[in-house]
């Protein structure tokens, strides 16, 4: 009797617990793939072993700079803006175009940045995440890590005797996936258009250690599965008025739009690391842009104009038993990215140390930097 009722425990969980990562297909926007977010398997911030570690537009939102007929008690809800004073609703459609650059792909829209700033929010607060980053000086909303999976109709305290029931019939407990995402939204045409950009960030769950027959596990930077995030696009696409059918097919049929650039790492006089770049200044701004999201650092101000980024960071020689007691964010020091035209064809990326210390490892650590940054743009 006792091992037929945990032969139908471990028939009856295995559907709750079953990995869907192995169907899933690079490159393609699967139309399958639905997002369940829930909070019981959730890591406030992305912490993970030392020896893992993960891969401005300063009057952006100014009140100020946005239309002067904007309607502050107006509250936008999909395709649809309700004024709270009337009661009258005005249906409006949104031009909203995907662009592509390899793989890259953002969306381009019609509409205010206050009032798209305001959407993205609602919209991850839907999906039930938290939102950890609100910057309005560099346009970076960043959610919390959570797992996308449907919620097991279980009691947490019962998940501890499931794995060990499961272990004990040479079963394996379905380690976690967590994602995480980060968005960028950059003004243009004097504040009547803008640009949003989705990074997703994935963690992975790994056994650290077996102590018995209980796998102790930690979270470790997993590889991003780009479906994924293709298709949260469309969602959030949707989300801001896209129409269904055709957001997807846009998604599917952007081309993309250029060749891969060619940076080269140098030596710079000062003995820091910079980039040399076949691109103008503003298409290296874009594209430092992205690889900035892509290894989530922390972009605290920025000046279009300058082109020029202020980023906090912790360098790798100060992280291990320090950043273990006091977390990452004690170690973080602030740095300075400034891109400058040199020629029609050539443009370089300077790394700068905003303390002006010039400390002999943080000038190793700008090699460091610029070397990540430069493969992901390869």
């Amino acid at each position: 009797m006792k091992i037929f009722l945990m032969l139908f425990l471990f028939v009856s969980l295995t559907s709750c617990f079953s990995d869907n990562s192995n169907s899933r297909e690079d490159n393609n926007l699967k139309k399958n793939i639905t997002f369940e977010y829930y909070s019981d398997k959730s890591v406030e911030s992305l912490e993970v072993p030392p020896d893992l570690t993960s891969p401005t537009y300063q009057s952006a939102f100014k009140i100020e700079n946005l239309h002067s007929n904007l309607n502050l008690n107006t509250v936008s809800l999909s395709d649809k803006k309700i004024e709270k004073n009337n009661e009258t609703i005005l249906i409006s459609s949104p031009d909203i175009n995907i662009q592509r650059d390899g793989a890259r792909r953002w969306l381009v829209i019609n509409k205010d940045p206050l009032v798209v700033w305001d959407l993205v929010k609602d919209f991850f607060k839907e999906q039930g995440f938290i939102l950890e980053t609100e910057n309005k000086k560099t346009g970076i909303i960043q959610t919390n890590f959570l797992e996308n999976r449907p919620r097991p109709k279980i009691p947490k305290s019962a998940l501890n005797i499931i794995k060990q029931t499961l272990q004990e019939f040479g079963k394996s407990y379905s380690l976690a996936v967590l994602d995480s995402y980060r968005v960028r939204i950059e003004p243009l045409e004097n504040n009547t258009k803008v640009e949003v950009h989705l990074t997703l960030n994935q963690l992975k769950e790994v056994i650290s250690e077996k102590i018995g027959n209980i796998d102790r596990t930690l979270y470790e930077q997993a590889i991003k599965d780009e479906s994924v995030e293709i298709e949260m696009l469309y969602t959030l696409m949707t989300h801001l008025g896209g129409d269904q059918a055709k957001a997807r097919e846009k998604i599917l049929s952007a081309k993309d739009k250029s060749d891969k650039p060619i940076f080269t790492l140098q030596d710079s006089i000062n003995g820091y690391a910079k980039l040399g770049v076949n691109l103008n200044p503003n298409e290296v701004f874009n594209n430092i842009s992205w690889a900035l999201d892509q290894m989530r650092v922390d972009v605290y101000d920025k000046d279009n104009l300058e082109k020029t980024f202020y980023i906090n960071e912790a360098k790798t020689s100060d992280k291990g038993i320090i950043s273990d007691l006091f977390g990452e964010e004690a170690l973080k020091k602030k740095y300075q990215i400034a891109i400058k035209q040199i020629s029609k064809d050539l443009t370089e990326v300077y790394f700068h140390d905003v303390s002006e210390i010039n400390e002999k490892d943080t000038k190793e650590f700008s090699y460091e930097f610029f070397t990540k940054l430069s493969n992901l743009l390869k």
